[in-house]
């Protein structure tokens, strides 16, 4: 491990609590997306959790991804985090989700991956929908 993480990692956990659910909650800035990150040296950032893990537990192996168990962003307890691959991660973000078998306008199947759309912010849309919305929008402008 190297001295910039073993220093991030201290910097981190100076600026962390510890909740009811024994997450290591980040005091300091989050993200839009709720993920909290800090500075590496030289310029460059991480993600806190990631920062953690690698201090405590050692290198995330290339291709995987760390996975909040807790399902809290915010949170950098390294036993709350599990390497998986991106597709597992997706698919336990998605779980909540996925638990229903019709859209929000109850018009589509959604139990298949492929019918949800996950935008670059996180957020969770059916894909055909969404297809349905910018059909009306085309219309709407002429196209």
């Amino acid at each position: 491990m190297s001295d910039a993480i073993k220093r991030a990692a201290e910097r981190v956990k100076s600026h962390t609590h510890i909740d009811e659910r024994g997450c290591w909650i980040f005091d300091g800035v989050l993200q839009a997306n709720g993920y909290g990150r800090t500075c590496i040296g030289a310029g460059r950032t991480a993600a806190t959790h990631s920062v953690m893990y690698q201090a405590l537990r050692g290198p995330v192996l290339t291709g995987m991804q760390l996975d909040h168990l807790c399902r809290n962003r915010a949170c950098c307890n390294p036993a709350h985090l599990e390497p998986v691959t991106a597709g597992e991660n997706i698919m336990r973000g998605l779980a909540s989700y996925v638990i229903r078998d019709r859209c929000k306008s109850e018009l589509h199947d959604i139990t298949l991956p492929d019918a949800i759309y996950v935008s670059g912010r996180g957020k969770r849309t059916c894909r055909e929908c969404r297809r349905a919305n910018h059909r009306r929008w085309l219309a709407r402008i002429g196209r």
